[in-house]
């Protein structure tokens, strides 16, 4: 079995990178190595030295070694996305007659066993296997680790067993694919739409394209990658994330019934915390406003009551609806101070819903993002502006309290004046 490992790297330093290569390394006995660098400025200064990469060889594959372990670089010019980088070293696989690609993304590392396993799967007949991905523990200072375990989670529960159903393997993670099966499927199709497109979707839509295949899952079986060390890398792997989902549930649409139905609860999977955060501040809204609501409201059913003397039916149906609204209020009232307090408690929690929203809004304010890679360089910082538009997504359901507030003062100031004007004019 003549397999080619390939490690995509972006701007990766040495102690995300060396795991990979370490792995990699120990069973290059088995299969030759090689890594494609997405950009040349785009890579970081301690990772050329370590690798001796020399400007000259840009746009060229060119042999390299790392601890007398034979290597083949290829470093792009520019930053053309993942997807580019997929298609170089499937390219190079065909072309040096490699039966197999084993996909590895720079910051995962693996266990001989597990290559093995996955080895004996291909030998069986299958056109792809993959395994799961385990997150590498965190120390407990670590906010974003946190919240990333939770979307991992999150992920593991419905992407994976949607991928699975609609046959749809994530390229680059952790993955090996047949080389003829991989250029036997409808890719060429989207040729143009992905080359066009390359910069602002995300690698499963590549993904989506392929035919149904035979497909193994080791689903007993973990590889080991990084976690997100800062919010702006968190931020980006969600907004790939979301934005790849989008887009690979677009091109669904031409697969079917069954695969577009597995891929949209997917992805409303995905977005349903934020919606559940959101349910959580209208409730404890309509609670607050409800206060209001039922103070302003109380004179206007008195005076509603006081027209209504001496029409014994008009009575009971007006006072069936101020009672009826009035305990209608009443529930808001209740379900808002459960509500109180799980959301003060959760002021103190890792997993604050107030992240999920403004990771998810940021991601969908930000899909015209070209760059795909996620990793930070040291002392970079996000930009202030983005953590204001975050904050004020997170607030608009107070900034919108007390205009709500103010406008049942209104209706209810209003309704007041037209039933006195009534009651002037019936008794006149």
């Amino acid at each position: 079995m003549k397999m080619l490992i390939c490690i995509t790297c972006y701007n990766e330093s040495p102690d995300l990178l060396l795991p990979s290569l370490e792995s990699a390394c120990a069973i290059s006995a088995q299969a030759d190595i090689a890594i494609v660098f997405d950009g040349w400025a785009q890579i970081h200064d301690d990772t050329k030295r370590l690798l001796n990469i020399d400007p000259a060889n840009i746009g060229a594959w060119a042999p390299a070694s790392f601890r007398h372990t034979p290597l083949t670089l290829y470093c792009k010019a520019d930053n053309l996305g993942k997807i580019d980088s997929i298609l170089r070293y499937f390219d190079y696989a065909r072309e040096r007659g490699y039966e197999h690609v084993f996909q590895l993304d720079s910051g995962t590392c693996f266990g001989p066993e597990l290559f093995r396993q996955m080895c004996a799967a291909m030998g069986d007949g299958a056109d792809a296997c993959y395994a799961n991905l385990a997150l590498s523990e965190t120390d407990g200072g670590e906010l974003c680790g946190y919240q990333q375990y939770y979307y991992r989670c999150e992920h593991r529960r419905t992407i994976w067993y949607a991928s699975r159903h609609i046959h749809h393997v994530l390229h680059g993670q952790f993955n090996v694919i047949r080389v003829a099966a991989f250029f036997a499927c409808r890719f060429n199709r989207y040729q143009s739409r992905l080359d066009a497109n390359v910069r602002m979707v995300e690698d499963r839509v590549l993904a989506a394209l392929l035919e149904p295949l035979r497909i193994c899952y080791l689903g007993d079986n973990c590889a080991q990658t990084d976690h997100c060390r800062s919010w702006q890398e968190l931020r980006h792997q969600r907004r790939r994330w979301i934005n790849g989902s989008v887009a690979s549930d677009a091109f669904c649409i031409t697969r079917g019934l069954r695969p577009l139905t597995w891929a949209f609860l997917a992805s409303l999977h995905q977005l349903n915390m934020p919606f559940l955060f959101g349910a959580l501040l209208c409730a404890l809204s309509v609670s607050v406003v409800g206060g209001w609501a039922m103070v302003s409201l109380l004179p206007v059913a008195l005076f509603i009551q006081w027209v209504a003397v001496g029409e014994p039916r008009g009575m009971t149906r007006y006072a069936v609806l101020s009672y009826g609204m009035g305990a209608l209020f009443c529930l808001t009232q209740l379900v808002g101070l459960w509500v109180l307090p799980l959301l003060l408690a959760n002021i103190w929690l890792r997993r604050y819903k107030v992240l999920v929203f403004s990771l998810h809004a940021w991601a969908a304010l930000n899909f015209f993002d070209a760059s795909w890679g996620t990793k930070c360089k040291a002392g970079a910082r996000a930009p202030l502006k983005e953590f204001a538009m975050a904050l004020a997504l997170t607030g608009i359901n107070w900034l919108l309290l007390p205009l709500t507030a103010t406008l049942y003062l209104a209706m209810s100031t209003w309704e007041i004046f037209f039933y006195w004007r009534l009651r002037r004019e019936t008794r006149g």
